[in-house]
């Protein structure tokens, strides 16, 4: 309501144009002529469609007393004329639904900042400028995977940079949320497709559901969470369901069905850039094992040194000695994590300290679990490998929103991986007459000699602000969340009870899901009376650094600089833009400080880094220098896994097209009835390159062939159209495929 009359729509449109304009915001760029021809051209394209007036006349707005007749402001909006273009009418109909939707709510009914409605035009008209026609080419050529090696093209086209993706900048705080669901809008009723929307975490997942879920109603869209509802056309859901829905559409052998019909939506682009292994060798229980397994784990739980009577299979025997001496090896905290679930404790594998979106699985874990709640064993055996480009790859196009891209690694990743184009979206108050945004202020990066001086620097922070602004301390990890958590309780001067944990779970293991509402909503409140007035002091970890919207509505706080932010670490430039982003939101101030370990990474792994720091002469040379750092750790992952990206994407196409060959339901028995002889075969394939030391991708092919009789799509032994264009695939692969079986979603 602020800015009702101050959003300027010239002053968008210049903001737009600037951006292409500037050729630095191109230097780094892959493929910048491409990219900058494209973007020229849907920035065009959509102010053309906006019109010169935009969603509604602001000249009229003034005689509209819309926050007592909100109607008059939704009647305003649906006044049309003739020269009005098709995507402007949707864009209206959009606007007045989402306008009548927070009526309902006793909300004003405010209508799409300018900001907002480009970028969604400029999405629509990515898929239908670039895409359409492109998917319409593949779908007549009988479909075929669009893979970061190379797409399958029209005969005379070779354009330098395959377009798939769509990738916007925006920040913090900008209302990305309404984007995406006005996005899912257009693409379901002008283009007939259907929308998956990945969230990042399952807060936001419940949020945005519970939000949008009555705007899509307006449209006659059905809403819903779960993937596998074939009435649902547009889903919110985690890349879990995304990975479960994959898995059983290709067994069906009817991927491309389903995916070939729907473009994804990512909320934050940290699900594309994969900086960790990109395959998972999905796992199922065995029928021909299991029954020898259980009988191992129970002998074993006993001591025995001989293998039990009954065991059919000796190799079963050693594998359950060798996964036993394992789970006595593994350290709880560091390579497990014991939680609580439905009431009951599960061990859940680690994967770089935390437990990953797809769980792992492996027999030493399961033998913990034996162990901890007498769960009875599966032994199981993997049936596909899933790459997690190939994954995206499969659907009709992919839109992503992001707080930031990341850096020249993650750039050239997004480009040569998904085609994408990259555009930086102008923040709201940039396009408002006036000066409205705020300055964050950094008060300092310190390195401390050890944890402790690193904890008690902390709780001296937070003794020192606690009267004047709410804190949020964002930690580096479970353990560290644990121990600042209770040193900061225990400093007198704070009371106790005001010390939040928000987290995924409690210390015990058990879900606060129920709880992150109200620890979002607490984490901002000012307490007490005139006299001993304070706030609270939330700490958190990765979990509560993103996504959640700290709204500082104090004016005391906004008086005294806003939020302050304390982290024990510098992540990624991706990851830091998020925690930055939980203070200074909107038009409101904001502040943060960074105090750091010395003894932790990244100086623990960087020699002379510490000194580096020290000769730095402002706080804000000294974060840049920490986040370039951060940044080359995840270009040298990137390049890490680039080899096993290429082969785990051919591997992916090999199991889609031997279900293609042998289709069953999901829930088939393992190896099934119906097609044992292949299924032994494919089980043999996948165990001999998982126990291979090197596999290169010419080896798998010839495997794939001699073994299933599958040639794969550049295997020279047969010519097809996309082998012009796909370079040849590089040298050798170590631990090929992924090193650690899925747990079945």
């Amino acid at each position: 309501v602020k800015y009702m009359f101050r959003e300027s729509l010239p002053l968008a449109k210049t903001k737009f144009g600037a951006y292409i304009e500037d050729k630095t915001n191109f230097i780094k760029i892959p493929h910048a002529k491409k990219q900058l021809e494209v973007l020229t051209s849907l920035i065009k394209s959509t102010f053309d469609a906006y019109g010169s007036v935009g969603i509604f006349d602001p000249e009229k707005l003034a005689s509209v007393d819309f926050l007592n007749h909100p109607d008059e402001l939704v009647q305003l909006v649906m006044e049309t004329n003739e020269t009005e273009s098709v995507d402007l009418l949707k864009m209206k109909e959009v606007t007045k639904n989402w306008m009548q939707y927070m009526i309902t709510r006793n909300f004003p009914p405010l209508t799409p900042h300018h900001t907002q409605a480009f970028t969604m035009l400029m999405m629509s008209r990515f898929y239908a400028d670039y895409l359409k026609e492109l998917n319409e080419l593949r779908d007549a050529d009988g479909g075929g995977q669009k893979s970061s090696g190379g797409g399958l093209f029209g005969f005379f086209s070779r354009p330098k940079l395959e377009l798939r993706a769509f990738i916007a900048q925006m920040a913090t705080g900008e209302g990305k949320s309404i984007v995406i669901a006005m996005l899912a809008v257009f693409m379901i009723q002008l283009h007939g497709l259907k929308v998956h929307v990945l969230e990042n975490n399952e807060g936001l997942l419940d949020r945005d559901f519970a939000t949008y879920e009555p705007f899509f109603q307006a449209f006659g869209i059905k809403c819903g969470i779960d993937p596998l509802d074939p009435e649902a056309q547009v889903v919110y859901c985690l890349k879990a369901r995304i990975n479960n829905l994959f898995m059983r559409k290709m067994l069906e052998g009817k991927l491309d069905e389903v995916l070939g019909q729907t473009v994804i939506i990512v909320d934050e682009v940290d699900d594309l850039v994969v900086n960790e292994n990109p395959n998972t060798n999905y796992v199922k229980e065995d029928a021909q094992r299991t029954p020898d397994l259980r009988k191992c784990f129970a002998a074993l739980t006993q001591d025995a040194f001989m293998m039990p009577k009954g065991v059919l299979d000796e190799r079963m025997w050693e594998q359950a000695r060798k996964a036993v001496k394992e789970a006595e090896a593994r350290v709880e905290g560091k390579d497990y994590r014991i939680v609580e679930e439905n009431g009951q404790k599960v061990g859940v594998i680690l994967v770089d300290g935390v437990i990953p979106k797809v769980r792992r699985t492996a027999m030493w874990i399961a033998y913990i679990n034996y162990k901890l709640s007498k769960t009875e064993p599966i032994a199981e055996s993997p049936f596909a490998t899933v790459c997690t480009p190939y994954v995206f790859n499969k659907y009709r196009g992919i839109f992503g929103l992001s707080g930031s891209v990341g850096g020249q690694a993650e750039l050239n990743y997004l480009a040569s991986t998904y085609g994408a184009v990259k555009f930086e979206v102008p923040r709201f108050l940039d396009t408002c007459t006036g000066d409205a945004r705020k300055v964050v202020v950094n008060h300092g990066v310190e390195l401390m000699g050890n944890e402790a001086a690193m904890i008690a620097r902390v709780v001296q922070l937070c003794l020192q602000w606690v009267r004047k602004v709410p804190i949020l301390v964002i930690t580096s990890g479970a353990d560290e969340l644990l121990k600042v958590h209770r040193a900061v309780r225990e400093c007198n001067g704070i009371v106790a009870e005001e010390v939040q944990r928000f987290s995924l779970f409690d210390e015990q293991g058990r879900s606060l899901k129920s709880e992150w509402e109200t620890l979002t909503a607490d984490a901002t409140k000012r307490l007490g009376g005139p006299s001993d007035n304070r706030c609270r002091v939330t700490v958190t970890d990765r979990f509560g650094g993103r996504g959640h919207d700290y709204q500082v509505m104090d004016k005391i706080a906004n008086a005294n600089g806003g939020m302050l932010v304390i982290a024990t670490s510098v992540p990624d430039e991706r990851e830091w833009i998020q925690w930055r982003g939980r203070t200074a939101r909107q038009d409101r101030p904001g502040q943060y400080q960074v105090i750091l370990n010395r003894q932790a990474p990244p100086f623990s792994d960087h020699s002379g880094l510490a000194e580096q720091l020290v000769g730095l002469r402002t706080p804000d040379e000294k974060l840049s220098r920490l986040l370039e750092v951060a940044d080359e750790n995840i270009g040298a992952t990137l390049k890490r896994y680039e080899l096993d990206q290429e082969l785990g994407e051919l591997v992916n196409e090999m199991t889609e097209a031997y279900f293609k060959m042998h289709p069953r339901n999901f829930d088939e028995t393992w190896p099934s009835p119906e097609h044992r002889e292949h299924d032994v075969l494919l089980r043999a394939l996948f165990e001999q390159v998982q126990n291979t030391k090197a596999c290169t991708v010419k080896e798998f092919q010839k495997m794939a062939k001699d073994k299933l009789g599958i040639a794969l799509s550049d295997d020279s032994g047969g010519w097809q159209l996309s082998s012009l264009w796909r370079p040849k695939r590089q040298a050798e692969l170590y631990g090929a495929a992924g090193t650690s079986g899925a747990q079945q979603s």
